[in-house]
Order: structure tokens, then C-alpha cells, then sequence
């Protein structure tokens, strides 16, 4: 009997001090990448979303395309490269089951200025990588929903 009381009471401390500073999930994953020249070479971009789709918004003096890059997310992404300009443009789901690679280019051949690009998905872990190459943009966390 003593045993089982000293465990209930170490079970209601530890929930209290976990709802005391525990704070609300946010509503999806996110990463806002601000103010860098983006190189012909683009911006690599690997998470693991849910089956829901990534959806990339940009503003930049010219338009842009997101491009299927070296993952099993070629299996359901079909029709190659896709434009992005001032609408936000949701990417194919990929069922969730994989992690996906995809990277961003300006549309033409020369390097743009971008004065935000953000990244919208839910994921299963917190996966996320960006791969710079030539591109310098300013280190940034991810927010997680996962």
C-alpha cells in the first residue's frame, strides 16, 4: 500500500510540472529563409512530411522552380520542375512513408534575389536539412509540429 502511494505522488508531481511549462504545439512545420541571392545552383531541401503537402511561398525579384531532387519522392512527383512566382505553390504529397529532397533555382539562369522564402509542411520527425552550396543564407531553425 505505501508503495503504491509514493507512485501516485511522484506521477502527479512530474504532470504538473510538465503542464506548468509546457507549451502549445504549433500548427504546422515551418522554416522562413530572408533576404539572400539565390545561386543558379539553388537551395537542397530534405524533410520527412506527413502525407499532407509541402507548400513553398516566395517573394523575389524573379520568378523561381522547385525541382524533385535525388529521393524516393521522384516515385510520386511526375512532370518535372514546377514554377514559382507570387502564388504559393503545394508540392505532390508524398504519402508520407519517405523522407523527400527537393531544391529551389531561380527560373532563369542568373541568380535572384529573394527576399523571403518559406517552407510549410507537417512532418513525421524532425528531419530538416538544407544544403547551401553556393548560396549564403543566414542560419536558421525550423520550427516542428511533430
Amino acid at each position: 500500500m505505501r508503495v503504491a502511494l509514493l507512485t501516485l505522488t511522484v506521477v502527479l508531481t512530474v504532470a504538473s510540472v510538465g503542464s506548468a511549462g509546457a507549451r502549445e504545439k504549433p500548427a504546422i512545420s515551418q522554416v522562413t529563409l530572408r533576404e539572400f541571392v539565390l545561386q543558379p545552383s539553388g537551395l537542397l531541401f530534405n524533410v520527412h512530411p506527413t502525407e499532407a503537402r509541402i507548400v513553398v511561398t516566395a517573394i523575389a525579384t524573379n520568378a523561381l522552380r522547385v525541382c524533385e531532387d535525388g529521393t524516393t519522392f521522384s516515385h510520386y512527383w511526375t512532370g518535372g520542375c514546377r514554377r514559382l512566382a507570387r502564388m504559393p505553390l503545394a508540392l505532390p504529397t508524398s504519402g508520407g512513408a519517405v523522407h523527400v529532397g527537393f531544391r529551389v533555382l531561380p527560373a532563369g539562369a542568373a541568380a535572384t534575389r529573394v527576399t523571403i522564402l518559406r517552407l510549410r509542411w507537417h512532418c513525421v520527425d524532425h528531419d530538416f536539412i538544407v544544403v547551401r552550396g553556393s548560396t549564403h543564407v543566414r542560419r536558421t531553425s525550423p520550427i516542428f509540429d511533430c
